[in-house]
């Protein structure tokens, strides 16, 4: 498996999980919100403030959008290890997905996709660390640098969630 095509398997796997997010995160917290066992979950504990479909679609574009160029950037730099290192840092929100699913025995957004996307993550990852070169001293610190590139850009953009949903609300007033 080369870089393009781990890249590619990248986006589209990343892709598949937010699209499950998109689509369910509003529901289930209205289908969940007032059941008392889910009171400490973060999007029920946070509901008042979780961004709109629209807000929280367009804050996974910029996602992936910049997932997409630093995706590129491995490709035409050669850099095996940021392709993996994208690869892995998903894998392991999913995983925060599986383990909620355990913690509250049930489906919550996300950890549908996890189940079936972690062992595909986890093959892909065996097996082009198998034929691929890597350089392990870069992958211990490009790791940690993408999971907090990946962590800081999303605090980043709930944080800015009300102005996003206000340009999209004048955008669409514009518009439509």
């Amino acid at each position: 498996m080369n870089i393009a095509l781990l890249s590619l398997l990248t986006l589209t796997l990343f892709m598949l999980h937010e699209f499950e997010e998109i689509i369910g995160v509003r529901a289930w917290i209205r289908k969940n919100g007032r059941t008392q066992r889910f009171q400490s979950q973060l999007w029920i504990r946070q509901q008042a403030q979780y961004p709109s479909t629209a807000t929280l679609t367009a804050m996974i574009a910029e996602e992936f959008l910049l997932a997409a160029i630093l995706l590129v950037g491995a490709v035409v730099w050669s850099s095996p290890e940021l392709v993996a290192a994208i690869l892995i840092g998903h894998g392991l929100h999913l995983i925060g997905h599986a383990v909620d699913a355990l913690r509250w025995r049930r489906w919550v957004p996300g950890s549908l996709t996890a189940a079936v996307t972690l062992p595909a993550i986890t093959a892909a990852l065996v097996w082009f660390f198998s034929v691929t070169a890597i350089s392990w001293l870069t992958m211990a610190w490009m790791v940690p640098l993408i999971m907090a590139i990946i962590v800081l850009n999303l605090l980043m953009m709930f944080k800015f969630s009300p102005r996003i949903q206000a340009g999209l609300d004048r955008l669409i007033d514009r518009h439509y």
